[in-house]
């Protein structure tokens, strides 16, 4: 079942509308992010025209060319391109990590002209805590996935250790890159980070000339990889999460009619198409990564957190009316009413503070 399908069994249409909204809010922010790096990135990486933002328009149209079609496209037919893009971005999170570290202990620059560690990072600086939280979850949410990810599997069950193991590694390479970046660029730290490496030289520029021309060959290929594959990443991930959007705005009109429908090659389309353009052309006119992420992690906070929760809590009262067995194959220690309830109320708190 799709979640907007859970919601509307369970809490009814006034919340299966909420999250169906919330649900919105947050994969047009996702997308629409994902399109702005792509633009950025490429602008200032492979320059077409040499003017900044004509490039950057000119790259959001050549992104919509790809993704677009691809939204198109089913999940079972871009296994391939998946893979191939999952083995590119872990090389990328290892190439991040690995160059970092060690620009962190050389006693020469490595990036630029910076030696070490910056000095203008602050051991504790409460300010900004609501907002780190809040992009925290934006970065970090995945679960409208799940169902479009899983319909192609035979066995669901099996499916729980996969989906446990993307998770954990999400977290725990986002946490790594996260303290070792802010550590060590400090307040030079770039909105889109990858940006950092546009000047990465890895100890071979001699500190006369440009640094992008007297650097080593390996430095060159090394800052390029990381500075395009962060954007050129996006390919891969937009029409996946356009596909879940169009399948849940599909569910939330359709109702039970959605199976037949997608049969439809003419409804399932105009979805997908509904799920994949708008954000792309918004990004043409707004592309501040900071702003985009910001207010879409509201309405991520909303989906990701609160919707959940209140789906965990209403589908155990209807559980418990109709005489039937609350727990499930995929309940956890969090799955507890109690764990709902003080989620809700962080996140109630983090929205506030936003």
């Amino acid at each position: 079942f799709e979640l907007s399908e859970l919601c509307r069994y369970f809490m009814g249409r006034k919340l299966r509308n909420f999250f169906t909204l919330t649900t919105m809010g947050d994969l047009f922010g996702l997308t629409w992010a994902l399109s702005a790096v792509f633009g950025s990135a490429l602008a200032d990486g492979i320059p077409i025209t040499g003017e900044s933002e004509e490039d950057y328009k000119y790259y959001i149209l050549i992104f919509m060319a790809i993704t677009v079609p691809l939204s198109c496209l089913p999940i079972s037919d871009q296994i391939v391109i998946q893979m191939l893009f999952l083995t590119a971005r872990l090389t990328m999170v290892v190439l991040m990590v690995v160059t970092t570290a060690v620009a962190y202990t050389s006693s020469s620059p490595h990036f630029g002209t910076q030696v070490g560690p910056a000095s203008d990072v602050p051991a504790v600086n409460l300010n900004s805590t609501i907002s780190t939280l809040v992009l925290c979850v934006f970065s970090t949410a995945f679960q409208f996935s799940v169902p479009s990810l899983t319909n192609e599997t035979g066995n669901k069950q099996k499916m729980v250790p996969v989906i446990s193991s993307s998770v954990s590694f999400v977290f725990i390479s986002n946490l790594i890159l996260g303290l070792l970046l802010a550590s060590f660029f400090g307040l030079a730290t770039n909105e889109s980070s990858s940006l950092n490496w546009v000047d990465y030289h890895g100890g071979t520029w001699d500190g006369e000339g440009d640094i992008r021309e007297s650097r080593a060959w390996w430095a060159t290929m090394i800052s390029q990889y990381i500075v395009l594959f962060a954007a050129i990443d996006g390919l891969a991930i937009y029409p996946l999460v356009a596909i879940s959007l169009g399948e849940i705005m599909m569910s939330s009109m359709y109702e039970d009619r959605t199976h037949e429908m997608e049969e439809n090659w003419k409804v399932r389309t105009l979805f997908r198409l509904l799920a994949s353009v708008p954000q792309a052309i918004g990004s043409i006119f707004l592309s501040d990564l900071g702003v985009i992420a910001k207010y879409a992690g509201i309405f991520t906070l909303l989906s990701y957190s609160v919707c959940p929760c209140l789906l965990n809590i209403f589908g155990r009262r209807k559980m418990e009316a109709e005489e039937l067995a609350e727990d499930t194959f995929y309940q956890t220690a969090f799955s507890s009413p109690g764990c709902s309830w003080a989620l809700i109320a962080i996140s109630s708190f983090l929205i506030i503070g936003v």
